[in-house]
């Protein structure tokens, strides 16, 4: 009787003696549907607008992608490790198509998608009330400042003339 494992499955012998066994792993899911699938999925949890080709949510459309890579390097070395080359070449199969095509598939429209955002943020204005109140503050400072410099003519007093009326 096979027992088909994927991912991060474990045999119950090896739950109980808390030893991790990934020889037996013998399957990586979606290894049998090409990256335009996959990718697919990782659009739909980050938001993918295909009319606008952009993202809800870029970020996380660029850790999914790196969590991609990161699983299938750890996922082709536990195989290697473990003797099971038919696993390891699955693995490393799909980190090449994977990076290969990500950037046509994901990272283009999640970079847009960012640079756009920055593009549209409003840029916030000060209140006439607050600038008024700044400059009449600073006009308060500078005649302060310019009394005591002609009454005490010293280093201190100019540097603090320049800096107010250089602000």
């Amino acid at each position: 009787m096979s027992q088909e494992k994927t991912i991060g499955s474990s045999s119950d012998d090896s739950l109980e003696s808390g030893n991790s066994d990934y020889g037996d792993i013998d399957y990586i899911p979606g290894s049998d549907e090409s990256s335009s699938d996959q990718s697919g999925r990782m659009e739909v949890v980050a938001g993918y607008n295909p009319e606008k080709n952009t993202y809800s949510i870029p970020s996380l459309a660029f850790k999914l992608g790196h969590s991609l890579q990161k699983i299938c390097s750890i996922l082709e070395s536990n195989a290697m490790i473990c003797g099971n080359q038919t696993m390891a070449e699955q693995a490393k199969n799909f980190r090449i198509i994977h990076q290969a095509r990500w950037n046509e598939f994901i990272s283009a429209g999640a970079i847009t998608t960012l640079k756009e955002a920055k593009w549209n943020v409003p840029q916030i204005l000060p209140i006439t009330e607050d600038v008024k109140l700044l400059n009449a503050y600073l006009e308060k400072k500078q005649d302060e400042y310019e009394k005591q410099l002609r009454t005490i003519p010293t280093a201190d007093s100019y540097a603090s003339l320049a800096k107010v009326t250089l602000a």
